[in-house]
């Protein structure tokens, strides 16, 4: 159902870059908080920030952030610090991580995707989307012509044939970088065309969910509908990280929802609604609720369940009966924790339609969770609900029931690198070696 291929990426030479690849590479772009930003721009002054998420450049006389990561992108590529790989291929990613104090090694494939109307039916959404960033990225395509940082996907392959037969040719690492929070990256190229062409193959039958990039993907799926873009086309394909649904390491992390502030409607007493949902049990810290609530013996993962810290300063454990939980759950989405939340606390308590979560203002995605609770403790939120991440059979669930979910549902970890292979739209397809 999708066109995969292989391509000729374009990569940071490390012999001209002074501090090194880890210097450089970032996480995706809606990942990067204000202070972030603003360390990998004093970081080095290759940092891929300067790519995607770069700001206006005074001199030029303009307000138009993308204007200046076009002209970066043109300097390092004139300069040498961004080369050009001679012969197509595709890349794989190793990445090896610690979360929930166990120790994960994922990998996955980076590869051109075929984006015209024909071949985007194969891809599967599972996230709601929001018009803002996808115009946001459109604008950056339009201007720099390139994908700077590759979408994330899944595919069903069980056996792993795949990865069986890619890191099993013996690929050469071309790369290793370390990022900032500590995870630990090599990236290998696989050039054998006869290999390449088997891989191309295995994904003409399959579909790709879209696990992270759905702003991305959207916005690359509008400017091949803009530029008339047909099956082959340069704009008619996005650079992408595919990971088999069934790797070992495929981890997924929540993101917790802070109220900044309560919509019209809310009820009178939210904090006190909580007990009409099941079983409420107080905590002496965040930290003690935060085990509670990840440990399978206390919070059975069959069962809805959220961590809540208000302005009170007490932490609760909302353990949700199952006849609650039942109400309006018609789908397998409607059974995860995190629509448990927006159904049942979100918006009937704290008042906030899906209306007014896209409006910005009113509701805050955070990863952290420690994040989450200081915004509370620092008067600058009035509640942090504290979630679970979905098990990724529950994921497979929802995705077998053709629904999606709500904004910002799953945290997969670690984030796909930004900046260890990139894809021009001026290194046309039908010359990087297809397969």
């Amino acid at each position: 159902m999708v066109d995969v291929l292989p391509f000729r990426g374009v990569r940071f030479d490390e012999a001209r870059l002074g501090r090194g690849l880890s210097a450089v590479i970032t996480p995706p772009y809606d990942v990067i908080s204000p202070d972030e930003r603003d360390a990998f721009f004093a970081r080095d002054p290759h940092n891929m920030v300067r790519l995607i998420l770069a700001r206006p450049d005074a001199g030029a006389g303009s307000d138009n952030p993308h204007l200046s990561a076009a002209a970066a992108a043109r300097d390092w590529r004139a300069s040498g610090v961004l080369k050009t790989d001679v012969e197509a291929g595709m890349y794989l990613l190793e990445q090896e991580f610690s979360a929930s104090g166990a120790r994960f090694h994922r990998r996955a494939v980076l590869a051109l995707v075929g984006i015209d109307a024909g071949g985007r039916s194969g891809f599967v959404p599972h996230e709601q989307t929001l018009a803002k960033p996808i115009e946001d990225r459109l604008q950056l395509l339009r201007t720099c012509r390139a994908s700077f940082e590759p979408i994330f996907c899944l595919y069903r392959d069980r056996e792993l044939a795949v990865e069986t037969l890619l890191w099993g040719s013996s690929p050469a690492e071309i790369a290793r970088f370390t990022s900032p929070d500590g995870v630990q990256t090599r990236v290998l190229r696989v050039t054998d065309r006869e290999l390449l062409a088997s891989v191309s193959s295995f994904f003409r039958s399959e579909r790709l969910i879209i696990a992270d990039g759905h702003h991305r993907f959207t916005a690359a799926c509008r400017y091949c509908d803009e530029t008339g873009a047909a099956r082959g086309a340069p704009s008619a394909f996005r650079l992408a990280a595919l990971a088999a649904l069934d790797t070992p390491g495929l981890v997924i992390l929540p993101t917790h929802r802070v109220i900044l502030r309560p919509g019209p409607a809310a009820a009178a007493d939210p904090v006190g609604s909580l007990a009409t949902l099941g079983h409420v049990e107080r905590f002496s810290s965040a930290q003690s609720l935060l085990e509670a609530l990840n440990d399978p013996a206390v919070c059975e993962p069959s069962r809805g369940a959220f961590g809540f810290f208000g302005n009170d300063g007490i932490a609760r454990l909302v353990r949700i009966n199952s006849d609650v939980a039942a109400q309006g759950a018609a789908t397998a989405v409607d059974r995860l924790d995190v629509a448990l939340v927006h159904r049942l606390v979100i918006e009937p308590l704290f008042g906030l339609t899906p209306e007014l979560t896209r409006t910005g203002g009113h509701l805050a995605y955070v990863k952290q969770p420690e994040e989450a609770v200081a915004k509370v403790s620092d008067s600058r939120a009035c509640a942090a609900i504290l979630l679970r991440g979905t098990q990724v059979g529950a994921f497979a669930a929802v995705l077998d029931a053709g629904v999606l979910m709500p904004q910002k549902s799953t945290y997969f970890y670690p984030k796909i690198p930004s900046g260890a292979v990139m894809y021009f739209m001026d290194v046309p397809p039908e010359a990087s070696g297809e397969a």
